[in-house]
């Protein structure tokens, strides 16, 4: 099927039509894409700052792509890149537990500012 799929259209004999194959993708069936942006999660106790504490507060909203190494270890926040059906509705704050412990987790997205053009 990979390489009936090269064809740009395969005509029919018998009837006037013309039928296109296309190759199978995992996402041949899929509903939607998820958006992905980079937000720094405030919050989170410094001594519990392990890849597996930073992926779980930020699955809290959505999946968690990436963690910034730079920022793990900061007194403040640590960026997590996070895809999520609408970026734009992400809760400011999220309660939940770390241990037996509950805390509020602020999320704030990070915003990317394009350049103005430059004219010559």
């Amino acid at each position: 099927m990979k390489e009936w799929s090269f064809f740009p259209y395969i005509a029919m004999r018998y009837v006037n039509a013309q039928m296109k194959i296309h190759s199978y993708t995992a996402s041949f069936a899929a509903k939607g894409e998820l958006q992905q942006a980079w937000f720094r999660i405030w919050d989170i106790p410094t001594d519990q700052r392990s890849i597996r504490t930073c992926a779980k507060v930020g699955g809290l909203v959505g999946k968690v792509l990436e963690i910034d190494e730079k920022t793990r270890f900061r007194h403040d926040y640590v960026r997590v890149k996070i895809a999520c059906r609408d970026i734009t509705k992400v809760p400011r704050t999220v309660e939940s537990t770390l241990g037996l412990v509950l805390h509020d987790f602020t999320f704030e997205r990070e915003v990317e500012i394009e350049a103005p053009a430059r004219t010559l």
